[in-house]
Order: C-alpha cells, then structure tokens, then sequence
C-alpha cells in the first residue's frame, strides 16, 4: 500500500473538522465547566445533517 501525503493531510483536516462541531463557537469558560465528553451530532442545534450544504 502506498501512501499519499496530500490524501493524509484531507483526511486530518476533515477528522479535525468533525471533531471540533460540538465545541465550535463556543467560550473556553463554558467548556471547561461541560467539556465534550462524547462526539454526538447535532446534540444542541437544530441544523439537520448537511444542513450547510444544501
């Protein structure tokens, strides 16, 4: 198997993407008191799944 910088890289970038929603826009001080414990879509928004990409 070969591998691909280019391919690794896309991939961390869209991993860190999905990784951070829960936390996005969000102050420091309000997540230190409820940190993200578990990665739950949509767990506070009432956006659907691609609702950004419509």
């Amino acid at each position: 198997m070969t591998t691909n910088p280019v391919h690794g890289a896309l991939f961390g970038v869209a991993i860190g993407d999905a990784l951070g929603v829960p936390a996005e826009f969000k102050d420091r001080s309000v997540l230190r008191q409820d940190p993200v414990t578990d990665f739950i879509g949509f767990k506070k928004s009432r956006a659907t799944a691609w609702y950004f990409f419509r």
